[in-house]
Order: C-alpha cells, then sequence, then structure tokens
C-alpha cells in the first residue's frame, strides 16, 4: 500500500532534506514507485540533494493549478527507475489543502509513494501537508534547542489525529566515546519531543562533498546513512508505523 510521507523540522539546520531524499531513495531501491516534491518555497534543495540541480522543471504548484499533469511534471531521478522530482514552488506559494489531498489520493491510487519536503518551522504549508499525510517523520538533532522545535513541531501535527507521527533523530555522532552517551539519551530525546522514535541516522561527512560534487549522497558505498534509511523504508513499507 502507498503511503503519503510528510518530512518536518521545527528550526533549519537538521538535515530534514537530507533524510527526504535518502528515503525517497531507500523506497525506490526497494522497488516502490516514489514521487518527492519539494514543498519548502523559495527555499527548497530536494533537486540538489538527488543529484538534480537544475534538471527538474516543474513544481507541485503547477500541477495542483491544472497547468500541467502530475505525469508532465515529475522529473525522472538520473539512474533510478520509478523516482520523480518535483521542484520546490516559488516563495510565498501555499498548498490549497483539498487540491493537496486529492493529488495525493490520485497518487495513492497509482500505488505511488509521496514524500512531502516541508521547509522548517510551522505555518500554512506544513498544515496543508498535515491534511494529506498519512505518516509525519520530524527531524531533529540530538541537541536540546532542536528536540524543544521537535515538540513544538509534534504538537502542532497533532492537531489531526489520524496523522501518525514518529521522531528521526539526525547525524548522531559515531564515535564510540559519544555513542555511549548517545544511547542513553535517545529516551530523551523521545521525552523532550514527545514522540516515539522512527529512526536514528548517525552522522555522515561525506554528505556535504557528495552534493558538492552532484553525486546522490546516498549512492556512496561508505556512507552510514544507508543501512538506518533502509531499515527505516521496510518498517514503512510494511506499515510498521
Amino acid at each position: 500500500m502507498s503511503r503519503v510521507i510528510l518530512i518536518a523540522s521545527g528550526k533549519g539546520g537538521t538535515g530534514k532534506t537530507t533524510v527526504a531524499a535518502a528515503l525517497a531513495c531507500a523506497l525506490c531501491d526497494a522497488g516502490r514507485r516514489v514521487l518527492a516534491a519539494d514543498l519548502d518555497a523559495g527555499m527548497g534543495n530536494l533537486d540538489i540533494a538527488l543529484g538534480m540541480h537544475d534538471a527538474a522543471l516543474f513544481s507541485l504548484a503547477e500541477v495542483l493549478s491544472g497547468a500541467v499533469s502530475a505525469e508532465q511534471a515529475a522529473a525522472p531521478v538520473h539512474g533510478r527507475e520509478g523516482l520523480f522530482l518535483l521542484t520546490a514552488p516559488a516563495a510565498g506559494y501555499v498548498p490549497a489543502a483539498d487540491r493537496l489531498v486529492a493529488f495525493c489520493a490520485e497518487m495513492h491510487a497509482k500505488d505511488t509513494d509521496v514524500i512531502l519536503d516541508c521547509g522548517a518551522g510551522l505555518g500554512d504549508v506544513l498544515s496543508a501537508a498535515r491534511s494529506a499525510a498519512d505518516l509525519a517523520l520530524v527531524v531533529s538533532l540530538p541537541e536540546d534547542a532542536s528536540l524543544r522545535n521537535a515538540s513544538a513541531t509534534a504538537q502542532f501535527l497533532a492537531q489531526r489525529p489520524a496523522l501518525t507521527t514518529r521522531l528521526v533523530c539526525n547525524r548522531v555522532p559515531l564515535r564510540r566515546s559519544i555513542l555511549r552517551k548517545t544511547r542513553i539519551c535517545i529516551d530523551t530525546c523521545m521525552d523532550t519531543a514527545g514522540l516515539p522514535l522512527a529512526a536514528v541516522i548517525p552522522e555522515d561527512e561525506g554528505v556535504r562533498l557528495a552534493v558538492a560534487r552532484g553525486h546522490v549522497f546516498y549512492d556512496t558505498s561508505r556512507s552510514p546513512i544507508r543501512k538506518s534509511v533502509k531499515s527505516l523504508a521496510e518498517r514503512i513499507i510494511s506499515n510498521y508505523f
């Protein structure tokens, strides 16, 4: 069964788009048909994270307005059959909730997973995406300020009780000296955010280098992110959440 997955964060700099891109790749690699839509109006970088800089011409705005069909607008992601991208709309764009819900229902009927990568913070865009999604992943760093913002995001999303919301703790240090402390504080992360845990994703210093070279970082053979995100994708596919 296809899913509509909202990727959110309370504050910028959490690696939200990194998670969105990696999850889109993992779901595609598992045999799913995936549409990744960047809703970070005027500030989106999902195309860069997917190695599609300036390659995608249309955003979800053109599709929802009826200017083009989803099939015409969705740009195939290079090297991944079944993964498509809608780039970020112009600054100030807010999707109509009813049209976004109808669009996601259309994708569901076509057995296509939809990833909605929203901008950081709360507001009308997140509210519209909240109406359309069936799973929300709130991405946070394992630090107090980020987790407090994640908690505010969780409370905002909880205004739609039918929406399943989980925490993704991102950029967790891999060094053993820090990892011992991190293992202890994961429960604290969940308590502070007020959310059950979906995934712990390790720090990967290769992300910036891969993006700078125009590569999809998820394809880097040594990427420590792969295992964590692959497990997250498997749980999503199995309807664990």
